[in-house]
């Protein structure tokens, strides 16, 4: 059903399954059956992240929202993004739902491609070589990324494959152009602070 789309992949990173669920809720979908796909979701992983426009405004104060909370902090999950999703309205809407994966970063950028705001959500994920203690550290500079992003040839493609062919293109152009790569070099029980 176009009313609830879900698409799921499992990464290898660092040792570890980690399972990416995106999840599209249509406005009037009924929210029990949601509800229960999330609980299956996150029941059934261990290290798990769900994101998506599911369409509930956690910046509200009400029973579908104190519902939505309770029951992915049941699983030991939590939504990591705070900031409003879809300007117009002023809410946020579209989540980042984390279960045993911690993130370095979130952010919410604006874009003219569509009325709802994309996240960027960075991974704490290093590389590290544990016999030369070497640790490699990638840092976005998201000023610089608002600046090089480029969607204005998307709204000449009717073809949504193609469209989505491109928009990733355009986001991995952006991120490659404003993201660099630090190495360092650690003695033994040495950690770096996430500011470095």
């Amino acid at each position: 059903s176009h009313d609830l789309m879900i698409v799921s992949l499992k990464l290898w990173i660092n040792n570890q399954w980690i399972k990416l669920t995106g999840l599209y809720r249509a406005p009037r979908y009924d929210i029990n059956p949601l509800f229960n796909k999330i609980e299956e979701l996150l029941d059934n992983s261990t290290n798990g992240i769900i994101m998506g426009d599911i369409n509930i405004n956690t910046r509200a104060k009400n029973n579908q929202t104190e519902s939505f909370l309770s029951l992915i902090d049941t699983f030991g999950a939590c939504v990591v993004n705070n900031q409003i999703t879809r300007p117009s309205s002023g809410t946020i809407i579209d989540h980042v739902i984390s279960k045993g994966v911690e993130f370095s970063s979130i952010h919410t950028v604006k874009t003219d491609l569509s009325d709802h705001c994309m996240i960027f959500a960075k991974l704490n994920i290093n590389e590290q070589h544990k016999k030369k203690q070497i640790i490699t550290h990638k840092f976005t500079n998201y000023e610089k990324l608002l600046d090089v992003i480029d969607f204005t040839s998307c709204s000449e493609i009717d073809d949504p494959d193609l469209l989505l062919e491109r928009i990733t293109l355009e986001i991995t152009n952006a991120v490659n152009l404003s993201t660099t790569s630090r190495t360092f070099c650690l003695k033994s029980h040495v950690k770096i602070a996430e500011w470095c």
